[in-house]
């Protein structure tokens, strides 16, 4: 089945036109990714480990993904959280904590704190294959052995500015 999102402008307009996933946009044209921090109270960040069969397969990421059509950030993020770890989670903030651009997408960045506990995840074996709990110093390592995404530097990067606070040990 295809998954349809909308498009926006680079300035969140949105333009009325929809998106197909795996079809290029045109020049100027751009769809919401959401990206989730999942901490819990020791500071620590829940990550994912790609599926083998996905692009960058293998690689540990933030749980994320694309807005469906006539979906907000915010329903997208809790959304790919329930698709992909198969849990709920509540989201008290109305905005992402920050933002980035990537090629043809608007990558929404949220924290999403929530004590998950690893047996309760169900993961969607299409989407990952592993998930665990990970401080500053495994996630710096994981950045150095080129096993981790753009959206795990991203988290690094928030943390250095003093958005985020993850746990060092």
């Amino acid at each position: 089945m295809e998954e349809y999102f909308d498009i926006y402008t680079i300035n969140r307009e949105p333009t009325g036109k929809k998106g197909v996933r795996g079809q290029d946009l045109k020049k100027n044209e751009y769809h919401i990714v959401v990206m989730a921090i999942i901490m819990n109270k020791y500071g620590e960040v829940l990550i994912t480990k790609r599926s083998n069969n996905k692009i960058a397969g293998g690689k540990w990421e933030c749980t994320s993904g694309s807005a469906l059509a006539g979906e907000s950030s915010k329903e997208a993020v809790i959304r790919e959280i329930k698709e992909e770890l198969g849990v709920t989670v509540t989201i008290e903030e109305e905005k992402p904590i920050s933002y980035f651009v990537l090629d043809d997408a608007i990558w929404d960045i949220w924290v999403v704190k929530a004590n998950i506990d690893i047996k309760d995840v169900k993961l969607q074996h299409e989407e990952v294959d592993e998930a665990k709990y990970v401080n500053l110093e495994e996630i710096t390592n994981m950045i150095k052995s080129r096993i981790a995404t753009k959206t795990i530097e991203k988290m690094v990067s928030l943390h250095k500015k003093g958005f985020i606070k993850i746990a060092n040990k």
